[in-house]
């Protein structure tokens, strides 16, 4: 997985592989199976609950590579053992 975080908790960048038809969130295009993507997860803080109590929440966006204008991440390769 390729992966790049742009600001420490707060949003995280994924490059991905279609493994089914998307539409993207810029340009309304169609995101083909099997062509890669960027993935955009931002962290949110949620509202408190009555109980005073929040938790996290996140929401992702799906931009094609002809719209997205950011870095794109490079190859992250883990070593499994």
């Amino acid at each position: 997985m390729r992966v790049l975080v742009l600001k420490p908790g707060k949003e995280t960048v994924i490059l991905r592989k279609a493994r089914k038809q998307h539409v993207c969130h810029e340009c309304g295009g169609i995101i083909p199976r099997g062509v890669y993507y960027i993935e955009d997860r931002i962290n949110y803080l949620r509202r408190r609950a009555r109980s005073g109590e929040g938790y996290k929440w996140y929401h992702v966006h799906k931009v094609c590579l002809l719209c997205w204008k950011g870095p794109i991440p490079k190859e992250k390769r883990v070593k499994k053992s």
